[in-house]
């Protein structure tokens, strides 16, 4: 049986900064989907709307969790916030364009552009 590793690390942009940006690592599907929904939840209890989520060591996503995605996009968008992505390799690249990603997502080269784009 194959093991699955998967880790989240929720970090601030500054020192008591309002912009998020989340560390995903590991493989993304239905086995995580909880894990991921209680994180979003406990950030949105916080007021946290501006998130960056670095997909930098991500293996695979699924459906299920780019669902999960759009639905948090249309709830930080809502407040005002957004969400915005770096570090897709190509494999993930062409998940995100064959399930529309490309079209709703801001998508980064990396870290720094994705926070300056929050500063625009």
């Amino acid at each position: 049986m194959k093991e699955e590793y998967f880790s989240i690390n929720v970090r601030s942009d500054r020192p008591g900064g309002d912009i998020k940006i989340i560390d995903l690592e590991g493989e993304l599907d239905i086995t995580t989907l909880s894990a991921l929904r209680d994180m979003f939840d406990d950030l949105y209890e916080n007021k946290y709307y501006q998130l960056i989520i670095n997909f930098s060591n991500v293996k695979y996503i699924d459906s299920t969790i780019f669902g999960l995605l759009v639905n948090k996009l249309k709830i930080s968008r809502h407040n005002f916030g957004d969400i915005k992505i770096f570090g897709l390799n190509e494999q993930l690249m062409r998940i995100f364009k064959v399930l529309g990603g490309l079209k709703i997502y801001k998508i980064y080269e990396n870290e720094k552009k994705a926070v300056e784009a929050f500063k625009e």
